[in-house]
């Protein structure tokens, strides 16, 4: 049971990590082109 619970907690992680990754990423451009 707690490996169950653990590898969705990981997926879900690396998920949300990736997805702020490309956040920053698209961010960054963003800012560079548009300081305010």
């Amino acid at each position: 049971v707690r490996n169950y619970r653990r590898s969705p907690l990981r997926s879900n992680n690396s998920i949300k990590l990736s997805m702020t990754v490309c956040v920053i990423a698209s961010t960054i451009p963003g800012i560079s082109m548009n300081p305010i």
